[in-house]
């Protein structure tokens, strides 16, 4: 019963939560977007589609492009509940995306734990399929851009902290 109401919850009332638990620990809305693209195969213009409708945990993840085929590799405890364990595949996908969530925002903000987040989702990407053939490649192209973009950010961000303590130094 509960389940239902968690389903008809609007997503983009969820989504400002997901991003303000990770900017508390340190980190971006930007890695939280890399984190919901690469559970549920959006990009950033189908997801602000997403949003702009607001549409509900349900409907969010029955029109969710792709999920991921390495999702099932996240495991842990999430609101009491190991993930791998959910039978209702729809609350499973939704603490999938609460366990990710959770996983960068107890990761310290170094940019080195961001690092082992972004090889570990390559790793999990790019498979290697039973008869020996890899596949994923262009999937992992997407993170490969993602994370470019996220380092710029990052790098202006600097950038401009910078040149703040310059300016208030100077006046000093």
């Amino acid at each position: 019963m509960e389940n239902k109401k968690i389903f008809k919850m609007s997503f983009a009332s969820v989504y400002p939560l997901y991003i303000k638990k990770a900017e508390k620990k340190g980190r971006t809305k930007e890695e939280v977007d890399a984190i919901i693209f690469w559970l549920t195969g959006y990009n950033k213009k189908t997801f602000q589609k997403q949003i702009d409708k607001s549409n509900d945990f349900e409907t969010f993840f029955a029109e969710a492009p792709e999920i991921n085929p390495n999702v099932s590799k996240i495991t842990g405890v999430i609101c009491g509940y190991r993930v791998e364990e959910i039978e209702d595949k729809l609350m499973q996908k939704i603490r999938y995306l609460d366990k990710l969530v959770d996983e960068i925002g107890k990761r310290k903000g170094n940019g080195e734990d961001f690092k082992e987040v972004v090889s570990f989702a390559a790793g999990l990407i790019v498979v290697q399929t039973p008869t020996g053939q890899l596949v994923g490649y262009p999937n992992l192209g997407y993170v490969v851009s993602t994370a470019i973009v996220i380092t710029v950010i990052l790098l202006f961000r600097i950038d401009r902290m910078v040149k703040v303590k310059s300016e208030i130094s100077k006046s000093l």
